[in-house]
């Protein structure tokens, strides 16, 4: 690797660094809009406003990526069919994702919300052995033995029992798998941040359907979360999502992945400031556990990549001295 790569890599690593650090401060504001909105109400609010932020994100990329393409063009369709259509489904994914996570945060606290969510990270390669037949690898057995024994420690209670709101949060981290194996499905050869535009919209409006059906959707309410709304919106929404598109051109998957789950530290961080949540010993050693099974689920990727960069540098080291 040259140095404009080196400096490439570690740019995009930053960039992930930040996502990560607003999305896990995002589970204290996700617990403070808990307080004044319900579940749908909150969802419909946030993702409104992530959609409207990121309309002027995909007007900059398309001017300076020079596509083409505009939003507000006459002559050409602003959205492919297939961008549409897969916006429309991950919509769909993400509203019950989101739904799920927030309906459980009010009672389990940001903390372990955020850990028990990013089991997503094991989840997903668990998904693809058993969805389209890859290996399983020792690692990835490992790694789900000890999720679930990370989140036996942080959810069970006395008397073996587990509280409603963290089986909620375990259906959340399914639905997140989800979201993002939907979203893997339906973007190759489109704009992701076009394809997130719709889906954001999407998920706004089957919020705001739900809302009126079960929920007294209240402006004084929405005042009186407007700030936390807007953290939710405009930085976990709108510019995470940019930060994380421009992070991964940069930094291998395996290693985007380990520096995204960090979310999880940040997520029990912002617990303890914003909304002073303590856990206890046993669910501080829960966190731990997940933590390590996290990074160890994509431990194999890293390993593969070491491996291929090391033979290729001794099949170009003994190609020169042949020479």
């Amino acid at each position: 690797m040259n140095t404009e790569s080196r400096k490439n890599q570690f740019r995009g690593s930053l960039l992930l660094l930040l996502t990560a650090i607003i999305w896990g401060f995002g589970f204290a504001a996700q617990s403070k809009v808990s307080e004044h909105l319900g579940t749908f109400s909150c969802g419909f609010v946030r993702f409104l406003i992530a959609g409207f932020a990121l309309i002027p994100v995909v007007v900059f990329f398309d001017k300076a990526g020079k596509t083409g393409r505009s939003l507000f063009s006459r002559r050409k369709s602003p959205l492919k069919k297939k961008e549409l259509l897969g916006g429309l489904i991950c919509g769909a994914a993400l509203a019950a994702a989101s739904a799920t996570q927030q309906a459980a945060i009010g009672g389990s606290g940001a903390g372990k919300a955020a850990f028990i969510t990013t089991l997503y990270v094991v989840l997903v390669p668990l998904a693809g052995v058993i969805l389209f037949r890859r290996r399983l690898s020792p690692l990835l057995v490992l790694s789900v033995l000890l999720a679930l024994t990370g989140v036996g420690l942080i959810t069970v209670k006395e008397g073996l029992a587990f509280a409603p709101s963290d089986l909620l949060l375990f259906l959340s981290s399914l639905c997140w798998c989800t979201h993002i194996m939907t979203v893997d499905a339906v973007s190759e050869g489109c704009d992701g941040v076009r394809i997130s535009l719709v889906q954001m919209l999407t998920t706004s409006l089957l919020n705001l359907l739900l809302a009126l059906i079960f929920e007294d959707l209240a402006w004084v309410n929405v005042q009186a979360a407007l700030l936390p709304l807007l953290y939710l919106g405009i930085g976990s929404g709108a510019l995470a999502f940019t930060l994380q598109i421009l992070g991964q051109k940069e930094c291998p998957p395996a290693a985007a992945s380990i520096i995204m789950s960090t979310e999880s530290l940040f997520g029990a961080l912002g617990g303890a400031i914003f909304t002073g949540e303590i856990l206890t010993t046993q669910e501080y050693i829960g966190c731990a556990v997940v933590f390590a099974a996290v990074l160890l689920s994509q431990s194999t990727d890293a390993i593969l990549a070491l491996r291929t960069r090391l033979a290729a540098r001794k099949a170009g080291k003994e190609g020169g001295e042949k020479n």
